[in-house]
């Protein structure tokens, strides 16, 4: 299960290798650290760009964490950052967000729970 990431290239590098866009919130805020990036903490994904050209990348912070549409708190009782492929259609929390939404996650290293 990894339940931890690390993201340790700077912004103009991961542009550069990605051919990617950042938002002007990324370029404002991004500051590489040598930290590991938690469940519910602030992390970096590449989005394809709707109704553009093929290569057009976006880079943006999200949260590491799903936050499913039905749920009232901005946390979840249960972890949702983590899903086994074997059962993933049949959990209503994952259904449709694995099914329609896509991002590409950067990471330089993860950390695996024994």
């Amino acid at each position: 299960m990894c339940a931890q990431y690390e993201l340790l290239l700077s912004l103009p590098n991961l542009l550069e290798y990605l051919g990617a866009v950042a938002t002007n919130e990324l370029q404002a805020t991004y500051v590489p650290k040598p930290a590991r990036i938690l469940p519910q903490r602030t992390g970096i994904v590449a989005i394809q760009l709707p109704r553009q050209s093929p290569s057009a990348t976006e880079l943006r912070p999200m949260r590491f964490s799903l936050l499913p549409s039905w749920s009232k708190e901005p946390k979840v009782k249960f972890a949702t950052y983590n899903a086994r492929v074997e059962s993933i259609l049949e959990k209503a929390t994952w259904r449709t967000p694995f099914s329609r939404n896509h991002c590409l996650v950067p990471m330089t290293g993860f950390f695996e729970a024994i």
